[in-house]
């Protein structure tokens, strides 16, 4: 069973896109450094930090994968190396011989600047908050590489399903537990199932759902009965609620921006030692 363990050795403030665009370390991110790329320009990423083109730390960054390590004392496997000869050609961490790929759950920045209509300067003020240790969990990536089937992480990104919301990922792993169809998503809900066998390792029903989020810390996320808590409305989700609630206007985007917010620093504290 992964668990996290915090650890007072990692900084709660570190930003993972510092060592995405420069690994000597010397480079911190500013806000101030984000911006959009000129329209014209033929780019599939249309962003440069400090005037490198964007790169994402889920999938460059060896410090982020080194403290995700320390945190769950499995090994950094960088599938990237030139001298590494197995199957799985990226970054991650391993258990059991599956591979765990670390995957953001902040918000995205495309939602941001095209829905809710956010400068570049707002939209680096909250990557420098969601780009810390709090902002990442991470999800196993076996079932993509060995039977070409979509995992949480995959999923989570594509339009009309869930616009990368952590909390309707964490519903749909707690209507997994409690034996529940998730309607909102059947993608998802198959991905979840798919690795069903590593979610029974936290148990069943609602104790394996309540040791799951404890294993994770991501208790910010559900209230004091670990009901899951909507991001926009700060409430437990109820069935009414659908996933593009987000941008369906800039007062609600702005909402949910604001909760995750709080959210993620405190969980980036925790997962530093650090007492709330």
């Amino acid at each position: 069973m992964i668990k996290m363990i915090p650890n007072k050795n990692l900084d709660p403030n570190y930003n993972y896109l510092s060592d995405a665009i420069d690994a000597t370390g010397i480079y911190q991110f500013k806000p101030e450094d984000y911006h959009f790329c000129d329209e014209e320009k033929i780019c599939h990423i249309g962003i440069n930090i400090n005037g490198k083109c964007y790169k994402d730390p889920d999938k460059v960054s060896n410090r982020l994968y080194n403290d995700l390590s320390l945190l769950t004392n499995l090994d950094f496997v960088d599938g990237r190396n030139k001298d590494y000869n197995g199957k799985f050609k990226y970054k991650h961490l391993i258990y059991n011989n599956i591979p765990f790929s670390s995957s953001y759950i902040g918000v995205q920045e495309y939602y941001a600047k095209r829905k809710a209509l956010y400068d570049e300067l707002r939209i680096g003020e909250f990557l420098n908050i969601f780009r810390t240790i709090g902002g990442h969990m991470i999800w196993p990536f076996n079932d993509v590489i060995i039977n070409n089937r979509e995992t949480i992480s995959s999923v989570r990104k594509k339009n009309g399903g869930i616009y990368s919301r952590i909390d309707f990922i964490l519903r749909a792993i707690k209507c997994h537990y409690l034996g529940n169809d998730y309607k909102h998503s059947s993608a998802l809900h198959e991905a979840i199932n798919n690795e069903r066998k590593w979610f029974e390792e936290y148990g069943r029903g609602e104790e394996g759902f309540k040791s799951f989020i404890d294993s994770f810390l991501l208790n910010d996320f559900v209230d004091k009965d670990y009901n899951v808590l909507s991001l926009v409305y700060d409430r437990p989700i109820e069935d009414s609620e659908r996933s593009f609630t987000i941008i369906e206007s800039r007062y609600n985007f702005d909402s949910y921006f604001n909760l995750i917010k709080f959210k993620i620093m405190n969980r980036s504290k925790r997962l530093c030692g650090i007492e709330i």
